[in-house]
C-alpha cells in the first residue's frame, strides 16, 4: 500500500520552503523598492539586481505553491503487492558497495528531501533522468545512474 504519511511530509516539506521563498521574496522587493538604493549612476546596480532577485523568487513562489497545490490533491491507491515502480512508488536502490538511495517517484517537486521512518527520502520526477530510469522497473532489476559524472549499477531492492 502506498503510504499517505510520505504525502503529508512532502506537503510539510513544501510549506516549510514556501514560507522561506516568500520571506525572500519580499525582502527582494522591498530592497528593488527601496529609495536609498535609487542608482546613482548607471554603474549603481543593486537596485536592478534586486528587483532581477525579486522576479526569481516570485517564480520560485509559484512552483512550490504548484507542486503544493498538485502534492494536496493526490489520492492514493489502496493497491497492494507493487510488481513495478509506478508514480507515489518509494524505492530503495543498492548498489555494490552496500550504498543504498530511497527515493520518492513524485509528479513535482523534484529533489525536495524528507525523512520517512528514519531514512532519507529525495522525491523525483518522472520527468528527471533518474526517475525515467526506474518507472517501469520490478524488484531486482539493475539501472544504470549517473551520480557526478560516474555510473553505478543499483538494484532495485524494494517498491512500496
Amino acid at each position: 500500500m502506498k503510504d499517505k504519511k510520505i504525502i503529508e511530509l512532502i506537503c510539510e516539506k513544501l510549506r516549510e520552503d514556501l514560507a522561506v521563498a516568500l520571506d525572500a521574496a519580499k525582502f527582494a522587493h522591498e530592497t528593488a523598492a527601496d529609495e536609498e538604493n535609487i542608482p546613482d549612476n548607471k554603474y549603481d546596480t543593486l537596485s536592478l539586481e534586486a528587483a532581477y532577485l525579486a522576479e526569481g523568487e516570485a517564480k520560485r513562489v509559484e512552483e512550490i505553491e504548484a507542486a503544493l497545490k498538485a502534492y494536496e490533491a493526490v489520492v492514493l491507491s489502496e493497491s497492494t503487492g507493487h510488481q513495478e515502480v509506478t508514480l507515489f512508488s518509494l524505492v530503495r536502490l543498492d548498489n555494490n558497495s552496500g550504498d543504498h538511495i530511497t527515493i520518492f517517484l513524485g509528479h513535482e517537486a523534484g529533489g525536495v528531501k524528507i525523512r520517512y521512518m528514519n531514512e532519507p527520502v529525495t522525491v523525483v520526477t518522472t520527468k528527471s533522468p533518474l526517475g525515467s530510469v526506474i518507472l517501469g522497473t520490478k524488484v531486482g532489476d539493475v539501472v544504470e545512474i549517473k551520480i557526478n559524472d560516474k555510473i553505478t549499477d543499483y538494484e532495485v531492492m524494494s517498491i512500496t
